[in-house]
């Protein structure tokens, strides 16, 4: 017959593993998230930057490719 502390040892284990697993699925998920919402934010700030040079600054339109073209590669990268 299994003593009962050893068997409160090992349930109190099991839960204190399945807790973990949960936390770190859960920290993982909101690191999912925060990725998605920094990169829709990068991409709002390049077009917003874009907006500015081509109807503020009244650059080029090879200029204005040029810059959206680097920017979003650089967004991709990051």
């Amino acid at each position: 017959m299994p003593q009962i502390p050893q068997l409160k040892s090992q349930i109190h284990k099991k839960k204190t593993q399945d807790l973990t697993k949960h936390e770190n699925k859960k920290q993982l998920l909101t690191d999912q998230h925060e990725k998605i919402r920094n990169y829709n934010n990068i991409n709002n700030l390049i077009d917003k930057y874009i907006f500015y040079l081509q109807y503020e600054k009244n650059v080029s339109p090879k200029t204005i490719e040029n810059y959206s073209l680097w920017l979003n590669r650089f967004s991709n990268y990051i």
